[in-house]
């Protein structure tokens, strides 16, 4: 069965930020990303992300994994999971006293099998609303929205995060957040997760990001992040 994650967040974490890439440059991110529900295991391995700046305050997402589940008793299934794209919108600068806020559509299209659980079968648009403020060598992001799920089949659902980092030195930074996601079909309960990452900038236009977290609340849900992120601007 599938397991949705949100469609694109703020690697290596699920809370969303407004770090858009600067006008005409890009953000590339490869990676793997993993959800361990008991009796199954969802695994994206690899998946690749795609950020465009399109203006200072506009940014395009193109998201494709390729996925594989495996559930106790059956054999595991594989293939390319459905493509997901999105537009980031930053309508309000962060100021001294105010959060930048922003607005980030996505769309995740079926472009998967759903005969085998790797795709959804159809549409799920996620209409979230992120604020970033930062105070010092901290950063806050937090925000959440609305996943309407067009499958009958499955359920449409809340989701929002709380997340702080902190800049521990120009090339290292530590995080964590607490994340909820509601439910998303009869197997897929709601829960809320503890995750805690760091992202490490080997060279100016390289970094190295991981995470992991396990649900303090609702259904068991182990999910891990490993990955890097290339950038043109820097």
């Amino acid at each position: 069965m599938l397991i949705s994650f949100s469609a694109f967040a703020g690697p290596p974490f699920l809370t969303d930020d407004l770090n858009y890439p600067l006008e005409h440059q890009f953000q590339v991110y490869l990676f793997s990303m993993t959800a361990d529900y008991s009796g199954n295991d969802n695994l994206r391995v690899p998946a690749t992300e795609l950020k465009w700046g399109l203006t200072p305050d506009i940014e395009l997402k193109f998201l494709l994994p390729y996925i594989t589940n495996i559930d106790v008793g059956k054999s595991a299934v594989s293939g390319f999971g459905d493509m997901a794209v999105g537009l980031g919108y930053r309508f309000h600068e962060e100021t001294e006293y105010t959060p930048g806020i922003g607005f980030i559509p996505q769309v995740t299209i079926p472009t998967a099998d759903s005969n085998n659980g790797i795709g959804n079968g159809k549409p799920i648009t996620q209409l979230p609303v992120w604020f970033q403020k930062s105070i010092g060598d901290w950063m806050i992001d937090t925000g959440g929205g609305y996943n309407i799920n067009h499958q009958a089949q499955k359920s449409s659902n809340a989701f929002g995060g709380f997340l702080l980092q902190n800049q521990i030195t120009p090339k290292l930074r530590l995080g964590g957040e607490i994340y909820y996601q509601g439910k998303q079909s009869n197997s897929r309960l709601a829960y809320t997760v503890l995750n805690l990452g760091v992202t490490y900038r080997i060279v100016p236009s390289l970094s190295l990001m991981l995470s992991a977290g396990n649900s303090i609340a609702g259904q068991q849900n182990f999910i891990s992040y490993l990955g890097i992120r290339w950038s043109s601007s820097v």
